[in-house]
């Protein structure tokens, strides 16, 4: 599998690259965009190939036979999905039950104590009480999701700075 994603970058991405580096140093904005583009579809398949296939399927997998480990559901059929909501809580399945449990909850249960804070400082229930809804409030699922979305990333950038200096 390695030297799948050796060959493709050898042969593909790199003529690519070479064949678009002048252009950023003339500033030929719209030919920068083109060799983007052009690389789109070589990173990605460098990017399944690697990280989806070798970390998420192979070296997972092999962790979990090493260490004997039952419950091999680290990622659901996220290939099957109408939405990106739904992909981003099927690719990475450890994840999304971590982040679920650890932070969604807490400020889905924090975000209701300050509603009932905020009523009991008003003296009046609000029209979102008098009525009992199951779960929260649209606004407080937003907010809660870029919260989840900005730490996942935070996360995400330091095992990429981690590695980079490690020489990885």
């Amino acid at each position: 599998m390695g030297l799948v994603v050796e060959v493709l970058a050898v042969e593909w991405m790199l003529p690519l690259l070479e064949a678009h580096v002048h252009h950023v140093t003339d500033y030929e904005y719209h030919m920068i965009l083109l060799g983007t583009l052009r690389l789109a579809l070589p990173c990605t398949i460098a990017w399944l190939l690697s990280v989806g296939y070798g970390v998420f399927h192979l070296y997972t997998n092999l962790l979990a036979e090493l260490t004997r480990f039952g419950d091999r559901g680290f990622y659901r059929e996220w290939w099957n999905v109408n939405t990106l909501r739904d992909y981003w809580r099927l690719w990475n399945a450890p994840m999304y039950g971590f982040f679920k449990r650890h932070v969604l909850l807490p400020l889905y249960s924090l975000a209701e104590e300050v509603e009932i804070s905020l009523q009991a400082l008003c003296h009046s229930p609000s029209p979102s009480m008098e009525k009992k809804r199951k779960g929260p409030s649209k606004p407080v699922k937003m907010a809660s999701f870029v919260v989840i979305f900005l730490l996942s990333a935070f996360l995400h950038e330091i095992v990429m700075v981690v590695r980079k200096r490690e020489g990885g």
